[in-house]
């Protein structure tokens, strides 16, 4: 880098030649790097807030949902419409309505779930189970689901 300046006993800075041209030129650049500096660093702070925002929010909804569920809003489900599940059913062997359970279970599709004052109920064609039924009669795993049958049986 050749200086086009130097300082004197003083510390004040003068030019070491009459011909300002190389100074001025020199000194645009300078100019031009200082507002691209500020630039991007303008253009990085704004970045910056921009995430900022986005992670304050994201940790004001975290909030909400703890402040919700320790107050005992906030219901959890263990599964949700769509969802398939397997279904230890029984059918009837006359109009007394003995009930045998089947020898595998069946598996269910989720079509609408029912929030009560009591309860959860889930709809599945033809039936609707309690939330109370699932980890009994109806669960998440068809590996569950045998498990289950398989401690019955014995």
């Amino acid at each position: 880098m050749e200086r086009l300046t130097e300082r004197n006993k003083n510390g004040l800075a003068i030019t070491k030649s009459l011909d300002f041209h190389p100074l001025i030129n020199k000194l645009a650049k300078y100019e031009d790097l200082e507002e691209q500096c500020i630039k991007e660093t303008t253009w990085g702070f704004k970045e910056l807030l921009c995430k900022w925002k986005v992670f304050f929010d994201d940790i004001t909804t975290w909030l909400e949902y703890k402040n919700a569920e320790e107050q005992g809003l906030l219901l959890r489900l263990p599964c949700k419409v769509g969802d398939k599940v397997w279904a230890i059913t029984t059918y009837s062997l006359d109009a007394y309505a003995y009930e045998v359970p089947l020898k595998y279970p069946q598996e269910k599709k989720i079509q609408s779930i029912t929030v009560t004052s009591g309860d959860v109920l889930y709809h599945v064609k033809n039936r609707t189970y309690s939330v109370c039924n699932f980890g009994k009669t109806v669960f998440l795993t068809k590996e569950e689901a045998e498990q289950a049958l398989k401690k019955m049986g014995e």
